[in-house]
């Protein structure tokens, strides 16, 4: 079950997702919708860099947390 257990590392997890959507040249929604993935991942796991999911964790949990078919190709 996904649950929140720590905070650690979830502002820089946002930052990185907002970022990383930036330089994609993504619009703000996109980035927006990043950061949360990234940051509630982090959140998952106890420590700053433990949560920190692997490229296809975004893909499985953008579609399964934000209810969409499919994760977008830029990811």
């Amino acid at each position: 079950a996904d649950r929140i257990v720590d905070g650690t590392g979830t502002g820089g997890a946002m930052a990185a997702g907002v970022l990383y959507g930036l330089l994609r040249s993504r619009p703000p929604e996109d980035c927006a919708n990043l950061a949360f993935v990234l940051a509630v991942s982090t959140a998952m796991r106890y420590g700053g860099r433990e949560g920190v999911p692997t490229r296809q964790d975004v893909k499985d949990r953008w579609g399964h947390w934000l209810k969409v078919e499919a994760p977008p190709s830029w990811l």
